[in-house]
């Protein structure tokens, strides 16, 4: 990574971003250029969408990953400006791709409790 050089300087609507950054993620500071690259990941698609459509559909949550550390931090962007509004603390369950999917990619336990039969269906009761 390259340092930060003399004369540098964040902008206002950053500052929010990464001072909730560096409180909720363990003192988590940005090298120069990350705030870029996690960005970019948003972008082009590479960052897991949580929820899409807040304020009118102007902003979306995200998990982005840190490159220096390779943490996910769930974060609130802003489309039509391209920035960060602010970081998340991540709650105890951290997106996670699940690995066992059924075959219509539903997971097989939220088929289980969508039956609520333990696994039984309405049929298999009458016979």
């Amino acid at each position: 990574m390259s340092e930060w050089r003399e004369g540098s300087y964040i902008f206002k609507p950053r500052w929010h971003f990464l001072q909730r950054l560096f409180e909720r993620h363990d003192g988590c500071v940005l090298q120069p250029e990350e705030y870029e690259q996690m960005v970019a990941q948003v972008r082009e698609g590479r960052a897991p969408l949580i929820e899409k459509g807040i304020d009118g559909g102007a902003t979306s949550k995200y998990y982005v990953r840190v490159p220096s550390t390779g943490k996910l931090v769930k974060v609130l962007f802003n489309h039509p400006k391209q920035e960060f509004i602010t970081a998340f603390e991540n709650t105890k369950k951290v997106y996670q791709p699940s690995k066992r999917k059924h075959k219509r990619g539903k997971s097989l336990n939220r088929i289980r409790r969508e039956r609520g039969n333990r696994g039984r269906d309405e049929d298999d009761l009458h016979s």
